[in-house]
């Protein structure tokens, strides 16, 4: 079996593209098995997801409906909500190693 340096590519790309998802999850877990009101969003998703499906199954059109009302503009409600929570994580990575060493800048008091 002979590889292309396309076909090689493509694998490299498909491999780190898994890698970034997993990296992605990783975080995401980490931070809700630390955080408390996440873990409690985290469970809310979950319900309006389960009761999505259900309602679906049943054939509830009006529930259905209000449903995917929910799924479409809960996201944007839960970034308004959870705005200082979002910005602490998006924080915590940029003080984290993960991007490389960068300098801490200081203010000189006399200046």
């Amino acid at each position: 079996m002979t590889f292309t340096v396309a076909s090689i590519l493509a694998i490299l790309r498909k491999v780190a593209d898994v890698c970034i998802v997993w990296l992605l999850f990783y975080y995401i877990l980490k931070n809700i098995r630390n955080n408390v009101k996440l873990t409690l969003l985290f469970k809310g998703v979950a319900l309006v997801i389960l009761l999505k499906v259900v309602s679906s199954w049943l054939n509830f059109t009006t529930v259905n409906l209000l449903l995917e009302y929910i799924i479409m503009w809960g996201p944007l409600a839960l970034i308004i909500i959870f705005q200082p929570e979002i910005r602490n994580i998006l924080e915590q990575i940029g003080r984290s190693q993960l991007l490389g060493r960068h300098k801490v800048l200081t203010v000189d008091a006399g200046s």
